[in-house]
């Protein structure tokens, strides 16, 4: 294998480490189940703040992200794990993937259903009643989301009666119960569809007994006056009391903070339009469907109420015999069924392409632990020639330091040389031209220069030592902060003292003796 390779499976193996990496402490998941069966936000957050972080955790909060929110974070379902620390882990995942395709394909979709199944199975086998109410819970509402026994027939009816019947043998606390009696009427209304029951064979009773287990959250209340008005609008053909009860479905959603209840809104409303249908007031059921047209978001995950409001209204044109309205609501119905199909393909081809991901990392990570030994030591050994890098780097940076600076001072030099050898002379502030090879010595008096040649004439001009030497070329030195000597002329020096040709001495201080 290559280097990079080697790489590429050592990082890999520290991701998926770090990414499932878990606090031994035994997580109690039965106050988390709780709260959020009953949509205690508060209370979930309280029991959410007690446990360590895992990924457990993550799963929880994507959970209240989407109550509070209605968002499905995408990203966090970008991939699937491989490997799981727990069961109850595993069990967990499946639930929160199966909600997460649900919420995203709003038509029949078996890929949640999967999820679902997947993960009450493992519960139920791992005797988890916790969990696998959890799954009952889940696949009823599946069943009851789109009324499968309607178009399956009877076979979709039992199915459904048979997940219903094991909701109430595991239901203990009252919200299980409550969803157990909730699905009991929803799945007796279907069979009264199916003309299996007589419509007598539900009452007021039914609901009110079933109410009386509703916690406090407002949202349970609103869900089981919607199935109300249904009952009362397509069962009894009482659309009068179908809209009485909606519009009290209404208050309990718009009392409720939670997501779904928002969304549940529209169905409602789609339910009080169906009750104007009913009566044969096609205009006014007409205006509401174009009404909750306006309201509904433009997501893709809404796209199914859009298909269900455009086709009743494709409906009540037909009842009104006016076919061109009906076929225009009809296109536009079959367009957004289109979408959903759509959407429903890609979510399809995103969990095929996930487990390929998921399955092509594993068997990366099942040759790493067969070689284990091996990998280690080519990572160790990159590793070592990897710091052995750096260290050869800096190094080499820091001699292409020092040379950058010996080459600029170099060319320094070569310039003054360069001038040197063009220039033999300098003209002093009171025009005098001095000789540069007669200049035997400068000497700073106060303000004034003193200009001593081999001709014996002294020059005076106006000026200081640090400005005559930059003038200067470089075999004039500075000896000490009052002299300048010309390096030539120079015959003899001692600790302190500089003897020139003309047999002058001059001071040498300590500062400037390493240049003699």
């Amino acid at each position: 294998m290559r280097i990079w390779q080697y790489y590429f499976i050592f990082f890999v193996v520290l991701g998926c480490k770090n990414s499932n990496h878990h606090s031994n402490k035994i997580v109690d998941l039965e106050p988390i189940l709780s709260s959020i069966s009953n949509y205690d936000i508060a209370r979930f957050n309280a029991a959410l703040d007690s446990i360590p972080s895992s990924f457990t955790k993550d799963l929880y909060e994507v959970e209240i992200n989407y109550l509070l929110t209605g968002k499905t974070n995408d990203d966090f379902f970008e991939t699937i794990p491989s490997k799981f620390e727990t069961k109850e882990e595993e069990i967990l995942f499946n639930y929160s993937y199966g909600d997460f395709l649900f919420r995203k394909s709003q038509p029949i979709d078996t890929l949640s259903f999967k999820y679902y199944q997947k993960a009450y199975s493992i519960a139920k086998e791992d005797n988890l009643d916790e969990l696998t109410v959890e799954g009952l819970k889940r696949i009823n509402n599946y069943f009851k989301k789109y009324n499968l026994g309607l178009n399956h027939g009877n076979k979709g009816i039992r199915k459904y009666q048979e997940y219903q019947i094991e909701l109430k043998k595991f239901a203990k606390d009252s919200v299980d119960v409550f969803w157990s009696n909730y699905y009991d009427l929803h799945l007796r209304m279907l069979r009264v569809f199916n003309e299996e029951l007589s419509v007598n064979s539900l009452t007021d009773k039914d609901f009110q007994r079933t109410l009386s287990y509703s916690p406090k959250e407002p949202y349970f209340k609103g869900v089981l006056y919607q199935l109300k008005g249904i009952y009362y609008t397509l069962l009894k053909n009482d659309p009068t009391n179908g809209a009485k009860v909606n519009h009290i479905a209404e208050n309990y959603y718009l009392h409720s903070k939670i997501f779904p209840a928002k969304r549940a809104l529209f169905g409602l409303k789609v339910n009080d339009a169906i009750a104007n249908a009913k009566k044969h007031h096609y205009s006014i059921a007409t205006d509401k469907f174009k009404d909750n047209l306006k309201t509904i978001p433009i997501e893709k995950s809404y796209h199914f109420e859009r298909q269900f409001t455009y086709e009743n209204l494709a409906d009540i044109y037909i009842k009104s015999n006016e076919i061109d309205s009906a076929i225009y609501y009809k296109d536009i119905a079959t367009k957004y069924q289109d979408s959903i199909k759509s959407e429903l393909l890609v979510l399809g081809i995103h969990e095929i392409d996930t487990r390929l991901k998921v399955s092509r990392l594993q068997k990366l990570l099942d040759e790493f632990n067969r070689h284990k030994l091996i990998y280690g030591i080519a990572i160790f050994m990159t590793l070592l020639l990897t710091i052995y890098s750096i260290v050869r780097w800096f190094k080499v940076d820091k001699i292409n330091k020092i040379l950058r600076i010996e080459k600029k001072q170099t060319h320094e030099e070569l310039t003054k040389i360069k001038q040197l050898v063009i220039k033999n002379s300098i003209t002093l502030k009171n025009k005098t031209k001095i000789q540069l090879d007669e200049l035997i010595y400068i000497k700073s008096d106060d303000h004034y220069l003193q200009l001593y040649t081999t001709t014996g004439k002294k020059e005076y001009v106006r000026g200081k030592i640090k400005n005559i030497i930059n003038q200067l070329p470089p075999n004039f030195k500075q000896c000490h902060r009052s002299y300048i000597v010309n390096y030539n002329k120079i015959k003899n020096t001692t600790h302190n003292t500089i003897l020139l040709e003309n047999n002058q001495f001059v001071p040498l201080s300590r500062t400037f003796k390493n240049y003699f």
